[in-house]
């Protein structure tokens, strides 16, 4: 019962003691000895140099009435208490640091380091039951600006040094980078809105700018599958996909979509039929691939350019009126059947995925509708040409010695036959010349006597005149009493006239 007190090496099961205190057993199957204490929490300390010293210390010792051992590492600050760094359970298994009584295999209070070394660079790698490696948490590099990430059969969710996240990538260079064969960018909402046929689960997401001049500070972008959601099944038969805008001054709850596309791939923007264009627009044209775009009408893009072509197959088209079969108002429609086209024309024409004509491009039309206008009045110029000439001819028939019509403008002509009967009767009313002085254009020949009904009247050059393409005649205005003759031009001499009247006997 008392204290004892020695110098030098204490030793028990052997006689040549190493330590201070140097227990030996060499029998196995005998614990070395037993520490008994009737109050909990106490019993060997290690590492105190006297009771009321501060240090680092082990105590080994029973933590409760069961009996069951721990096994700690204090860091006395005063005498009888102090933290403690480790603390082992050895009724469960728990080891803790910075606590005395972990709740979990590891317990730590605090933060903990863990370090790159030779064999890896820093993390925790997580296993299954079958002790195998499932995943790592931490650095995928050991360097300055590490990235730290979640590898699990390859490193697929990383952070950098400047806070740019990477989702199958260690190097992203965006805040939010994704990188995947297949990327997939999936939301889902817990959050259940009453509907007529259900519930309805909305995921949203939120966008936010400071002093923007162009959107609200704070807004809302939802994606919403439209169909009937079954309560029993906690999901949606989809019709279509939808999406919604809403600012953070709206009312409304996302009830008109700005963007829908169905399961038939028709794609519906509501908004759009009211919005008002300005300045610079483009005719948005969709490929075969249903990929979005405008056709380039620059020369950069362009080569091989040439006219085009005789464009005649363009009036063999047949424009109609119908209806579409969908369309219960039956409106009336203008334009043209794809079948047709393809038959006379297969550039302007769409096909579907079977091959068969499903729509015309009528844009397309544009270029050679323009070249047949083009062509069109080039025709009609001749033409108007071809009537001033014929007139000139005209009046240089009337106004020639031959009195004959050029031949090249017979087909504008139309000759007309007249039977004359009785005699013509010649005298100063059927014969005569009349000068046109000069600087004049026309001038009035009167018949001494009227005639019964207007004569015909015939004119040509005097002997000693000569007729150019500038100067011609024309006998015009006949009456039963008189008749004028006027040139084209006014002449710098006087122009004599022959002329002949004859009674109308039809």
């Amino acid at each position: 019962d008392g204290a004892v007190s020695m110098q030098g090496d204490f030793a028990i099961g052997t006689t040549t003691p190493a330590f201070k205190l140097d227990v030996r057993q060499n029998t196995a199957s005998t614990h070395i000895g037993n520490f008994y204490s009737s109050t909990d929490n106490y019993g060997l300390t290690i590492g105190r140099r006297s009771a009321a010293s501060t240090g680092v210390a082990t105590h080994i010792a029973a933590n409760d009435a069961t009996g069951y051992g721990i096994i700690q590492a204090y860091n006395y600050d005063s005498v009888g208490g102090g933290a403690v760094p480790l603390s082992i359970q050895a009724s469960g298994g728990d080891v803790g640091i910075g606590t005395s009584v972990p709740g979990h295999k590891l317990d730590v209070t605090d933060r903990m380091r863990v370090r790159s070394g030779a064999g890896g660079t820093a993390g925790i790698w997580f296993s299954d039951s079958s002790a195998a490696n499932r995943a790592f948490f931490g650095l995928s590099d050991d360097d300055a600006t590490p990235v730290a990430g979640i590898y699990n059969a390859g490193w697929r969710l990383n952070v950098d040094s400047a806070g740019h996240v990477g989702v199958g990538t260690t190097a992203p260079d965006e805040y939010l980078h994704v990188e995947q064969d297949q990327p997939t960018f999936k939301i889902t909402s817990t959050n259940a809105l009453s509907t007529s046929s259900g519930t309805e689960k909305i995921a949203n997401i939120d966008f936010e700018g400071q002093n923007n001049n162009v959107y609200r500070v704070s807004g809302r972008i939802a994606f919403r599958q439209d169909g009937t959601w079954s309560t029993s099944t906690d999901t949606i038969s989809p019709t279509a996909f939808e999406v919604y805008l809403q600012d953070s001054s709206a009312s409304d709850n996302f009830s008109i979509p700005v963007l829908k596309i169905d399961r038939n791939e028709i794609v519906t923007a509501p908004g759009i039929y009211n919005n008002l264009m300005f300045a610079s627009v483009r005719d948005v044209q969709v490929d075969s691939s249903g990929n979005l775009g405008f056709i380039s009408s620059s020369i950069r893009y362009k080569e091989n350019v040439v006219n085009m072509e005789n464009i005649d197959w363009l009036y063999n088209l047949r424009p109609v009126n119908y209806n579409y079969k969908v369309d219960s108002a039956k409106q009336k429609q203008y334009g043209l059947i794809a079948e047709e086209v393809d038959q006379i024309n297969p550039y302007f024409v769409s096909y579907n995925k079977e091959g068969l004509p499903e729509t015309v491009n009528y844009s397309f039309f544009i270029s050679p509708i323009i070249q047949a206008l083009i062509d069109q009045k080039n025709e009609i110029d001749t033409v108007k040409t071809d009537i001033e000439n014929i007139k000139l001819q005209l009046i240089s028939t009337s106004g020639t010695s031959n009195g004959t019509t050029p031949l090249e403008y017979s087909d504008y002509l139309e000759v007309i036959s007249l039977k004359v009967t009785g005699l013509v009767a010649f005298g100063a009313d059927t014969v005569g010349t009349e000068a046109i002085p000069a600087g004049e254009t026309e001038v009035s020949v009167n018949f001494s006597e009227s005639y019964s009904t207007p004569p015909i009247v015939t004119g040509t050059g005097a002997s000693d005149l000569i007729l150019t393409e500038q100067i011609n005649f024309i006998i015009t205005d006949i009456t039963e009493t008189e008749f004028i003759i006027k040139l084209n031009n006014a002449a710098t001499e006087d122009i004599e006239i022959n002329w002949h009247a004859f009674e109308k006997a039809i």
